[in-house]
């Protein structure tokens, strides 16, 4: 999907199997006594993604290091965001741990918010 175009603090991630991206605007609207509205523009196009990945042993502890940073630059299709990269859920694939080379294969959910 992505491939190169993934990269989290310089380093180029695996390719996700899901990917959502997310345009945020904030925005204050109200209406005049004569009902024309009056919008105060706090911030327009906040980016932000999701994504589903499976990875191994290896990548599941470089990306619970990455979300536990306080900030994270990343850089999706050769744009690049500053904001908060977390983990919103982690599953163990059944019997995976037998896998060679690694204690086992996760699917990791995870989330980026632009500040």
């Amino acid at each position: 999907m992505l491939g190169k175009y993934l990269t989290v603090n310089g380093v180029q991630y695996p390719n996700p199997a899901k990917f959502s991206l997310s345009i945020k605007n904030n925005e204050a609207v109200n209406l005049s006594e004569v009902y024309t509205e009056l919008v105060s523009v706090n911030r327009l196009y906040k980016f932000g993604f999701t994504a589903t990945m499976q990875v191994t042993s290896y990548w599941r502890d470089k990306i619970i290091a990455d979300c536990k940073k306080p900030l994270s630059v990343v850089t999706v299709d050769g744009e690049t965001y500053t904001g908060r990269l977390r983990a919103s859920g982690l599953d163990l694939e059944e019997n995976s741990e037998n896998t060679k080379g690694t204690r086992g294969l996760w699917t990791f959910k995870l989330t980026f918010t632009e500040l």
